[in-house]
């Protein structure tokens, strides 16, 4: 297991990809799969049983947190064919580390039997980068809920420049395998902890965030490439 140590309550950017960037989710009971494991195994003794059971099935990531115990918080991911990233806020000693090695154990272990694929899944451990300031989080949650526009609008990133930016937000906001939407309140929330980005945007006592963080990712598709430069220097180095 990891030895490297992670701080409570520090902000991580967790990712990693297929081994020899092959494929780790071949279709759509693959990507939901890898997503109830991630809403079971950030918690340190909860079970799928359990979890998907009819009383648990109804309760929010909030109220699932005052009678469990969660290992961490995930504040965004995302999921393309290859690979993940995720936003983690680690709650308790080496929360991150536990969480991680049972999603990626048990995820391998359901993928290899069901399609017939021994060996390696992934390319080796996960890596983390510490997430410093509020900044570097904003650029960082914008950075993974473009993510699957990049693959999926057309046409895509040419030459370095994005060509089409209002199907780049089309595509963020139907793709199914992103916590973009659950920002959005169109999507049922069941496993991501929004609350400290959206009320980071407010901008009065009635607001909800939502509105603001929408313009906020709108804003960052219309300065296109200035934008993803700034994320290049701040995130990527």
């Amino acid at each position: 297991m990891r030895k490297e140590s992670f701080k409570n309550n520090n902000i991580y950017h967790i990712f990693n990809r297929g081994a020899d960037e092959r494929d780790i989710f071949l279709d759509g009971d693959d990507y939901q799969r890898f997503l109830d494991f991630a809403r079971v195994y950030r918690y340190k003794n909860l079970r799928l049983r359990a979890l998907q059971s009819q009383k648990m099935t109804k309760l929010s990531p909030t109220s699932l947190n005052r009678i469990a115990r969660p290992l961490v918080e995930v504040w965004a991911y995302v999921l393309v064919k290859n690979h993940f990233h995720f936003i983690l806020r680690q709650l308790v000693r080496n929360g991150i580390t536990k969480f991680m090695h049972k999603l990626g154990t048990l995820y391998t272990l359901y993928f290899n039997e069901k399609h017939k694929k021994p060996g390696r899944l992934f390319e080796g451990p996960f890596k983390a980068i510490s997430v410093p300031e509020n900044n570097h989080l904003f650029l960082l949650s914008f950075y993974i809920h473009l993510h699957p526009a990049e693959f999926l609008a057309v046409p895509k990133l040419k030459g370095g420049k994005i060509k089409n930016w209002e199907e780049m937000l089309i595509a963020m906001e139907e793709y199914k395998w992103s916590s973009y939407s659950v920002y959005l309140g169109r999507k049922e929330n069941k496993l991501v902890s929004q609350d400290f980005i959206l009320n980071c945007f407010k901008k009065s006592k009635n607001s909800d965030g939502v509105k603001e963080y929408k313009k906020f990712i709108e804003e960052g598709l219309r300065e296109g490439n200035k934008r993803l430069q700034k994320i290049e220097e701040l995130l990527l180095d």
